[in-house]
């Protein structure tokens, strides 16, 4: 599995209508987190103004996939339908869990359900053409409730 982030990747900072670009000078992966140190930002508090910044990555700039490999970015939008051909909806989030991650997936008349994303349930994930097959029989349909 590639790296999400490495020294010497450009990132795109957003902060309301502010873009501004940063080098990685390093990165380290303490638990869960990913820490990541810029170049020309040498402490905390040359750091701090940056909290809460949507980063970004130009897609060419991603590491190339296998086959069997995507970003969660393309499954945004993607339409998922049963083995049957049924068509269940579009995906309009994904949320991740301690064990996997859950689509949401809303269907035409505005319904959501939640569909994990676990070998069984989901049988294809087909990037070109932004398809999923689930096999309802494998999974439990839930209403979100917000």
């Amino acid at each position: 599995m590639a790296q999400a982030v490495w020294p010497g990747l450009r990132v795109y900072l957003q902060q309301g209508d502010s873009l501004n670009s940063r080098e990685v000078a390093a990165v380290s992966t303490p638990g869960k987190h990913i820490v990541v140190s810029f170049v020309g930002i040498e402490n905390r508090n040359n750091a701090d103004p940056l909290t809460g910044a949507k980063v970004m990555v130009r897609r060419t700039d991603l590491p190339a996939l296998e086959n069997d490999e995507y970003y969660d970015f393309e499954l945004l939008g993607a339409t998922v339908e049963s083995k049957t051909g049924q068509q269940l909806g579009t995906v309009v989030e994904i949320v991740p869990t301690g064990a996997n991650q859950v689509y949401v997936v809303r269907s035409a008349d505005g319904q959501e359900i939640l569909v994990p994303a676990f070998f069984g349930a989901v049988i294809e994930v087909n990037r070109a053409e932004k398809r999923i097959v689930v096999d309802p029989t494998a999974l439990e349909y839930s209403k979100r409730d917000d």
